[in-house]
């Protein structure tokens, strides 16, 4: 495979990746309003779609370039996060309150990609 079919099998997990994220993060906004969850529930299940979304593209990408397949699973969801971190920065200048917690994001987003890719 050449850097070109990485680059569009990368980016196609990360569109399904994103898409999968805006479904259950709807779906958990809805349980929120409905069950009244309380705030570290939420965070919880945001970190769990994170880790999800990310095993998804990890699986995706390693499917689809077949090589390297924990590589490829890495950098889906060092991208997935990438992006989400710049969101946050231009939105709300910064992704969470703490260091840690930003720490533990891109650690499950990478370990779940690369679980992801390898599983593939």
């Amino acid at each position: 495979m050449n850097k070109r079919s990485g680059v569009f099998v990368t980016v196609r997990s990360l569109i399904v990746s994103y898409i999968f994220t805006a479904a259950a993060l709807f779906l958990l906004a809805l349980l929120l309003y409905k069950l009244k969850l309380q705030q570290q529930i939420v965070s919880a299940g945001v970190m769990v779609i994170y880790g999800l979304a990310c095993f998804l593209g990890g699986f995706l990408s390693g499917k689809g370039m077949r090589q390297q397949r924990f590589v490829w699973g890495l950098i889906s969801g060092l991208c997935y996060f990438a992006v989400l971190f710049i969101v946050s920065l231009i939105i709300s200048h910064g992704l969470y309150h703490s260091a840690l917690t930003t720490v533990l994001a891109a650690a499950i987003c990478l370990g779940a990609g690369a679980i992801g890719g390898t599983i593939s």
